[in-house]
């Protein structure tokens, strides 16, 4: 069964169900879809512009192929926003995240005719690379901004690693009982930052104290971002 919907005027699909639909290329404008079912519906290329949605229904007929999915689920985040929907944006965010994962893994695999043709050099092989490894650190520092108990849980790691490295270095000249067993080397580190002015005979390698200076900023305005991004969606 094919639809398709003009912009002339509002349409009211609420409690609507849809069975066996293509919607492929179709345009909504204005239209309610609250509490709409959809069921082995495709939307492949559709397009969604302040209509108002369950996402949980869009999201299970969104196009497989990850390169349009990530598209769809674009204009999805863009459609939320203009209807005020901000609850929907964080699992957007990561289903659009997921989908560049995918997207760049089939890349560089050569997946079918179409990553093969794309990616069909070294350097655009690299790009996806570099795009797949950059998606995989900013989900492991801090969850895309999305799940914030990682942004704690990887300054945690980092600063005991750090701390490992200083208790190495400190450890020849300040000895194990003095050192307390390496607890004096992590507070340390735990000190330097959050600049509370930490004791300099347990200093240890400069790096690290640049390194830790340096996390402090970083993760400064993460943790801003992170909570920017929650206020903004209330």
């Amino acid at each position: 069964m094919r639809f398709q919907l003009f912009r002339d005027r509002e349409r009211y699909f609420r409690d609507a169900v849809f069975r066996n639909c293509r919607f492929v290329g179709a345009k909504f404008y204005d239209c309610n879809f609250k509490s709409a079912n959809f069921y082995k519906c495709d939307f492949k290329f559709a397009l969604f512009h302040t209509c108002l949605l369950e996402i949980p229904e869009i999201l299970a007929s969104l196009p497989a192929e990850p390169n349009i999915r990530r598209e769809s689920l674009q204009n999805l985040k863009a459609n939320a926003t203009a209807t005020g929907d901000f609850s929907s944006l964080g699992i957007l965010t990561l289903q659009e995240i997921d989908a560049a994962r995918r997207h760049f893994s089939y890349a560089l695999r050569g997946y079918d005719s179409y990553y093969k043709n794309k990616y069909s050099n070294f350097f655009a092989k690299s790009r996806a690379g570099g795009s797949l490894f950059g998606l995989w650190l900013d989900g492991i520092v801090w969850g895309h901004g999305e799940r914030p108990w990682r942004l704690l849980i990887s300054c945690f790691v980092i600063l005991c690693g750090l701390a490992l490295l200083n208790f190495w270095s400190v450890m020849p000249r300040i000895g194990w009982e003095q050192a307390e067993r390496g607890f004096k080397s992590f507070e340390y580190v735990i000190r330097l930052f959050l600049d509370l002015f930490p004791d300099q005979k347990f200093a240890g390698f400069a790096f690290v104290d640049y390194i830790v200076v340096l996390m402090r900023y970083i993760y400064i305005g993460l943790f801003i971002s992170v909570l920017y991004k929650s206020i903004s969606r209330r």
